[in-house]
């Protein structure tokens, strides 16, 4: 599966959410709101994430964060279940930036989203291109009669 997450920005240092919803393609730079989570219809690991920025202006490490928070809780309280680190240089534009996962895992139920950070200013306002490749197991969608779920 196949997410979609492109918005326009600069990144600064700021801890910036992906919009994965598609109901934003401008900057989000706070967590459990609708414009950036998502929530896992089965369990699925995040495979990677491919970025492309139209305007590079510095060199630094960026840096995407698997996140989620568990059913019953609130969206805003995510643990991070890993992140990649990529090295960029201002020569860099519109090259694709691969960040490859070992075992981002997520749960049917719990509430994901995905942060970008840069650990310098190494954008100026830009266009971002991302997809977000998913693996997703569909054997472990919920199947039961319809309830609420609360675990």
């Amino acid at each position: 599966h196949v997410l979609s997450a492109n918005f326009f920005d600069d990144l600064s240092t700021v801890k910036h959410y992906l919009p994965i919803s598609s109901q934003s393609l401008s900057e989000i730079t706070s967590d459990g709101n609708s414009g950036v989570d998502y929530i896992a219809p089965c369990n699925f690991r995040v495979l990677s994430v491919q970025a492309k920025f139209t305007s590079l202006s510095g060199n630094g490490d960026l840096t995407i964060g698997v996140e989620s928070s568990d059913i019953a809780a609130s969206p805003t309280s995510k643990s991070v279940v890993e992140t990649e680190a990529v090295s960029v240089t201002s020569t860099d534009d519109n090259k694709v930036i691969h960040f490859l996962f070992d075992n981002a895992a997520v749960t049917a139920g719990q509430n994901m989203s995905l942060s970008i950070q840069a650990s310098a200013d190494v954008t100026g306002s830009s266009n971002v291109f991302v997809s977000v490749v998913l693996e997703m197991d569909w054997a472990t969608r919920f199947t039961q009669s319809s309830a609420v779920i609360a675990s």
